[in-house]
């Protein structure tokens, strides 16, 4: 959880920084009603209109609540989101409104939003399954799997915050953990 938790503040600080930047709205991005976080985002099916942005105002309505309301501090309902709402504004449904005008910004020049997103969603289901202290050894985390998650942010933050990266991988328990093997 030590290294997870250092790559999901590295991530939400580098998404606020960039989209702070980069928003020329009204209001703050996180504020704003016509924010790519808090507009909707209208995909049609044969029968229905679904609004695939109700996930991120929703989250961001309530850590505004829980951070005092109209009077809540931007850095605040930041720090307030949880690891999935970061997460969610580099998927598929996002692209075109958060990861091409701002997001990719946050990332070293011909970066692969799908490449980022799918380590991205790895970690965040490693971080979920610890946190509700499910099994990590069982499929379809196995050993290889957190393996895998560890070169994930191991990666990722080398292209955020190479020192953070550095640091990260100087003093991780996993690989110890991992080599005393633990049943």
């Amino acid at each position: 959880m030590r290294d997870v938790g250092h790559f999901e503040v590295a991530l939400r600080n580098i998404y606020n920084e960039t989209l702070t930047a980069r928003w020329h709205g009204a209001g703050h991005w996180l504020f704003d009603p016509k924010s790519p976080v808090n507009a909707p985002l209208v995909r049609t099916s044969r029968k229905h209109k679904i609004d695939m942005n109700t996930r991120n105002r929703s989250s961001v309505a309530e850590a505004v609540a829980r951070c005092g309301g109209r009077r809540a501090n931007p850095d605040a309902v930041v720090a307030e989101l949880n690891f999935g709402s970061w997460r969610h504004l580099s998927d598929a449904i996002h692209e075109k409104s958060l990861w091409v005008p701002y997001l990719h910004h946050a990332w070293p020049k011909k970066t692969q939003r799908h490449q980022i997103d799918a380590m991205i969603g790895a970690i965040n289901d490693q971080r979920n399954r610890i946190a509700h202290h499910e099994p990590l050894f069982a499929q379809p985390l196995s050993t290889t799997g957190i393996i895998k998650v560890q070169q994930g942010i191991a990666t990722l933050l080398g292209m955020l915050i190479p020192e953070l990266a550095a640091h990260v991988q100087r003093t991780s328990t996993v690989a110890a953990v991992l080599a005393a093997k633990p049943k």
